[in-house]
């Protein structure tokens, strides 16, 4: 149940504060498509429903910590300049670190679900 709440509320405050400033160009509409394959993984995991394959979320995993890494808006926060961009990084990795959780028991931990 946590899980689901969790997988809601991750959903609906990242699409906000993605959503809000607008999309802004290709790499803003990129981001979106890496964030809704990972949305689609949350909700496999949260409901136990195999979406894919494991093989795809343990190849996209590794790769969506990249992206969020590398991503080219993580070094802006609209409306406050000056933000230091290691500290724009680390509030969004700590953020993500339950999506990054979740990802991993879903491609790695959970061979029953696989199974079925």
């Amino acid at each position: 149940m946590v899980w689901k709440i969790f997988t809601f509320y991750f959903i609906a405050s990242t699409l906000y504060f993605d959503l809000a400033p607008g999309l802004q160009g290709p790499w803003d509409i990129a981001d979106l498509a890496v964030l809704f394959i990972g949305f689609a993984g949350m909700v496999g995991f949260s409901y136990r429903r195999p979406i894919l394959r494991p093989l795809f979320w343990r190849i996209y995993l590794p790769l969506n910590i990249l992206w969020n890494v590398w991503h080219p808006d993580a070094t802006t926060v609209p409306g406050i300049p000056g933000v230091p961009f290691w500290l724009v990084l680390a509030i969004g990795i700590t953020a993500a670190i339950p999506f990054y959780i979740a990802l991993f028991l879903y491609a790695f931990r959970r061979p029953k679900l696989w199974q079925a």
